[in-house]
């Protein structure tokens, strides 16, 4: 599955060697369901700790409908995985203030608004309608029990199965994910298998209930290319096969390009640019976007210079800069404009929204 758009798109894929190359796009893949499985609108959420309170995300908003991939990017710092924490309820209660809206409508067209259901009500939906695959599989399998009872363990709790059937459904899922000799691997432990095959058995452990909604948090990060292709091509398979929302958390533009339909740029904890990910890939407006996709490998072009950089670091969200958070790393910036009003998130022409406030400009 390619980025998509009206048009094909520009698409960011992986050369042989390595490094990232950039080549037109495929046709959009069908959608299952117009309506958002996953609804977010005017999301915050602060920490409260020995600084004091400290808002590390503001204002988020976005939606995916069921056969739908939105890619959360930006870099370490952005505000990405807390976001997708908090749609999961898994951040840390009181430390943690989360408000806004968290819409997850199930099979049967019910509404539920994750914000505001209790911890019990919200074990009800995580994996079963609602799962996540974690960014490091040697930290979130259990080192002392099979894999084959990991991913039947969701079986027990949300469908109540008999040890057997349990057993014959993790099979089947190891197979589904492209594990060789699934009745073999299933009772095999974590540390026995390959970081590609760990990472398989987190998708399985996933996608074992057949949930509508998936969040993926880096989850090709610690793997090779050839695996981490794999792996997004059985991601894309299998969202079509069950026809899945899923929220992919990366800040590889090339993983992007690969399988994502919408793009939600995010920087210090707020949305600089979402749309399209053929457009935003193609022609971003955003002066962070840009300098995201300026920085990705090209081949033929960078290989006798140094790679581009985004000078500077994500600011610390106790001290964020008064105006436009990006301005002291936008080469953009003009001063006693960007440095002294804070932009708002406003709509673009083909479907975007855009914060700055010169990217008519631009």
């Amino acid at each position: 599955m390619r980025a998509d758009g009206g048009d094909p798109g520009l698409a960011l894929g992986r050369m042989s060697d390595g490094p990232l190359n950039i080549r037109a796009g495929a046709a959009p893949s069908p959608v299952v369901d117009a309506q958002p499985v996953l609804r977010v609108s005017g999301l915050h959420v602060a920490f409260n700790g020995a600084a004091g309170r400290v808002q590390v995300v503001e204002d988020v908003a976005f939606a995916i409908p069921a056969g739908r991939t939105v890619a959360l990017v930006g870099e370490s710092g952005s505000g990405k995985s807390v976001t997708s924490l908090a749609v999961m309820g898994l951040l840390p209660t009181p430390a943690a203030e989360v408000s806004g809206r968290i819409e997850f409508r199930d099979g049967a067209g019910n509404v539920w608004d994750f914000a505001r259901l209790t911890e019990a009500q919200m074990r009800g939906f995580r994996g079963d309608r609602v799962a996540m695959i974690f960014q490091e599989p040697m930290t979130s399998l259990n080192p002392v029990h099979s894999v084959g009872e990991q991913i039947s363990e969701a079986l027990l709790v949300h469908r109540r199965m008999g040890r057997k059937e349990r057993r014959e459904a993790a099979i089947r899922m190891l197979a589904q994910v492209g594990i060789p000799e699934p009745e073999r691997r299933a009772a095999a432990y974590p540390h026995e298998l390959s970081g590609g095959m760990r990472q398989r058995v987190m998708i399985g452990m996933a996608l074992v209930c057949q949930p509508r909604l998936l969040i993926a948090d880096e989850p090709t990060t610690a793997l090779d290319v050839t695996i981490q292709a794999q792996i997004l091509n059985d991601l894309a398979r299998l969202q079509d096969e069950l026809g899945m929302a899923m929220l992919f958390v990366t800040h590889d533009l090339g993983v992007v390009a690969e399988i994502a339909h919408e793009v939600v740029v995010m920087y210090a904890g707020q949305v600089v640019e979402s749309g399209p990910a053929a457009h935003i890939l193609k022609a971003p407006r955003h002066p962070y976007t840009r300098a995201l996709l300026h920085a990705v490998p090209r081949a033929g072009v960078d290989r006798h210079r140094p790679l581009p950089a985004i000078p500077g670091m994500v600011p610390d969200p106790r001290h964020l800069p008064a105006g436009c958070r990006f301005h002291a790393r936008c080469q953009h910036a003009m001063a006693g404009r960007c440095d002294a009003e804070p932009p708002r998130l406003e709509s673009a022409p083909d479907g975007r929204t855009v914060r700055c406030l010169r990217w008519r400009e631009l």
